[in-house]
């Protein structure tokens, strides 16, 4: 009776488990008398064995081989807080809830980073920027940053970061025109402008002038007697046309943040030029 019940539990351990059995503690000689004490602790291996489940999972021995591909294991029963090593996506992937990511992310050629679905309707959804008090190292290629300090987005160009404004900006500046020749730095255009375009006027008189600059100047300048006379010589033309007297500037240099005019006196002008601008980048 004992070897029929030896037999059963035998077929039993080999038809539902799928890891190795417990390690037999005695083992039986045909011919000799079997101890009960030993039947009882190779029962009580196997039953414990059993009791746990044959959970091969659970003691840590499952391979990648041992999980077929259509396997199908839901993500709430993975815990993916601590992988330490590289994960590779493919075709489209669908994050939800919060997830942070360290180290670099980098999505393949014909691949995009898709937030269409994303209609920020909240502080808790959309983009948000890398950020500093100052950007000036973030100079890699196509690098973006976002200034906290100054309230503005710049981008890397391998050398430096460039502030990102509008492509133009529209300003003023007067001039006394009794002031004697010299430079006037105008600034706050928010960026180096590469072309300008100027329209100057005195007031309670008829003296205009529309000009431009590019690094090469040229301007069309209307003198109190009525007459409109070109100039290559300068972009911007004050001219008393009965005395000869005149105040003409013409830019010089263009800085990072805006233009400096040089300012030639002829004669005895007086009045007030204001000078309106359109600064491109």
């Amino acid at each position: 009776m004992k070897k029929i019940t030896l037999l059963i539990l035998f077929t039993l351990i080999c038809s539902t488990s799928f890891s190795a059995p417990p390690t037999r503690l005695h083992t039986y000689t045909t011919g000799t008398t079997i101890s009960s004490s030993d039947v009882t602790d190779n029962e009580d291996a196997i039953f414990n064995y059993l009791g746990a489940g044959v959970d091969s999972i659970k003691d840590g021995t499952i391979t990648n081989s041992d999980i077929i591909a259509s396997a199908g294991i839901p993500v709430s029963k993975l815990d993916l807080s601590t992988i330490a090593t590289n994960v590779s996506f493919t075709g489209n992937n669908t994050f939800s809830g919060a997830n942070t990511l360290s180290g670099n992310f980098t999505l393949s050629d014909s691949y995009k980073l898709d937030l269409s679905n994303v209609n920020c309707s909240s502080t808790t959804e959309g983009l948000l920027l890398p950020q500093a008090t100052s950007c000036a190292s973030a100079t890699a290629e196509g690098q973006l940053c976002w200034d906290t300090d100054n309230d503005a987005l710049y981008v890397g160009n391998s050398t430096s970061a460039s502030i990102i404004k509008p492509s133009y900006k529209v300003g003023s500046l007067e001039r006394d025109t009794a002031t004697v020749t010299g430079t006037q730095e105008e600034t706050g255009v928010g960026f180096q402008p590469s072309a300008i375009i100027f329209f100057a006027v005195e007031d309670t008189s008829d003296e205009i002038s529309f000009g431009f600059e590019d690094g090469t100047s040229y301007s069309v300048y209307l003198a109190d007697d009525g007459a409109w006379r070109p100039s290559a010589l300068t972009s911007i033309k004050d001219e008393e046309a009965t005395t000869g007297d005149r105040y003409e500037g013409t830019v010089t240099a263009f800085g990072a943040d805006g233009f400096t005019i040089s300012w030639v006196k002829t004669g005895t002008p007086t009045g007030t030029l204001t000078v309106y601008y359109m600064a491109f980048k």
